[in-house]
């Protein structure tokens, strides 16, 4: 883990266990026990944003979110190997270092990735909770490809805007009967907006 430092003034915080420094194998190696899939609680509206990678090739795994009305969603992650120069169309290259750690702590001169992703939530639903997929086969040997989830967070898409002018945020007051004005200096629910991709 060491080799983040050729990039980074300091490395990323420990995943899965794994010292950020020493030995520790990178990327971590899958856990031998897949079954049953990992459920974490998350919630919001928006997007739900993954930092992954693979090992072996490139691999591919189903997953499935659960809003707060008991509905669920599937939803597939296809990573990249970790050593991959070229993100699929919909990723994008989150973090990279220049070199890793071999064997006995010998340097090995080839850059590798954590690639970013993002799942659109069902409109007008609140997450409760992401189930990872589970996207290798047993039993793992080095020769399998296996799909690595680092981290998963909510981008609820509300932004706030502040003026350049006079450095207020705009707020649209009185529940947006009144006109816009840049007049507040604190966030509250009349300064927050959604941000529409279209």
């Amino acid at each position: 883990m060491r080799a983040w430092h050729a990039q980074n003034a300091a490395p990323p915080a420990p995943v899965g266990g794994h010292s950020a420094a020493g030995r520790s194998p990178w990327p971590p190696p899958p856990p031998r026990r897949r079954s049953p899939e990992p459920r974490s609680p998350c919630s919001g509206t928006g997007s739900v944003g993954f930092l992954v990678s693979a090992i072996c090739g490139q691999a591919t795994g189903t997953g499935h979110l659960t809003y707060t009305d008991g509905t669920t969603q599937d939803y597939t992650l296809t990573a990249p190997d970790w050593l991959a120069a070229t993100p699929p169309s919909g990723t994008s290259v989150a973090v990279s270092s220049a070199y890793r750690n071999g064997p006995d702590n010998t340097r090995q001169n080839v850059t590798s990735r954590i690639f970013s992703m993002a799942v659109p939530l069902a409109s007008g639903k609140t997450l409760s909770s992401v189930t990872l997929p589970s996207a290798s086969t047993l039993p793992l040997t080095c020769a399998t490809p296996a799909l690595h989830v680092f981290a998963a967070d909510v981008s609820n898409h509300v932004v706030s805007l502040r003026a350049h002018a006079n450095g207020k945020y705009m707020t649209a007051p009185n529940g947006g009967a009144s006109p816009l004005i840049a007049g507040t200096t604190s966030i509250g629910p009349p300064e927050e907006f959604d941000l529409i991709d279209n």
